[in-house]
């Protein structure tokens, strides 16, 4: 199971800085949602607070504990998983590449509309009224709670494996010392078949001077 990056965004602007290296890099997700669904969900919660949120709570709640939520998260600025939601996805669910690229634009959309928007803001499931300042903050450290679970694959520890040029084996020497042997016999033979025939004459010329005296 991969471990959660520690991530800290301020703003949307720090979220898509991080899109930037997971859309360059091999990602792996741990938790609950593949990669496609975290994408997925961002970029729906940023859509629906321009909109409206499927689901809110009590009003009562969001008048009470929902105020004091907002205070306290806008002081730690970090959201913690676990809070149910019931308009988020319940199992995981799988994807290919091209549903992944699509899911990053979707979210650069969805950011880049947030920032253009200037209308009536929808009301936070949880924290109610909520200014167009700390509702991109509240964005932004959504973003970094469940892009938390999206960690990049470091690349193979491994050296490159490199072949070197086997340089030809050297001729030994006693090879060549057997040549030069070689032929060195062959010339003392050759001078001594020429030498045979001179020998043979002398003996043929001694015998003919005894035959004459």
């Amino acid at each position: 199971m991969s471990e959660r990056r520690n991530l800290h965004f301020h703003h949307l602007n720090d979220v898509l800085a991080d899109l930037d290296k997971l859309e360059q890099s091999n990602i792996t997700t741990s938790g609950n949602w593949s990669l496609y669904q975290i994408l997925s969900h961002l970029s729906n919660s940023i859509e629906f607070s321009m909109t409206q949120y499927p689901h809110l709570l009590p009003l009562a709640v969001r008048r009470t504990v929902g105020k004091r939520g907002l205070k306290a998260l806008l002081k730690n600025q970090e959201m913690q998983p676990g809070v149910q939601n019931p308009a988020a996805p319940q199992s995981r669910e799988e994807s290919d590449r091209s549903h992944e690229v699509q899911a990053f634009s979707a979210l650069r959309k969805a950011i880049a509309d947030f920032q253009a928007y200037d209308g009536p803001l929808a009301e936070h499931p949880a924290f109610g009224t909520v200014s167009k300042d700390e509702f991109e903050k509240v964005h932004a450290y959504h973003c970094a709670l469940h892009l938390s679970f999206a960690t990049i694959d470091k690349p193979s520890s491994k050296p490159a494996t490199t072949t070197t040029p086997v340089k030809p084996a050297k001729k030994s020497p006693k090879k060549s010392s057997k040549k030069a042997a070689k032929k060195t016999t062959k010339k003392s033979n050759t001078k001594k078949t020429v030498k045979k025939p001179v020998a043979a004459k002398k003996s043929q010329s001694k015998a003919a001077k005894k035959t004459t005296r």
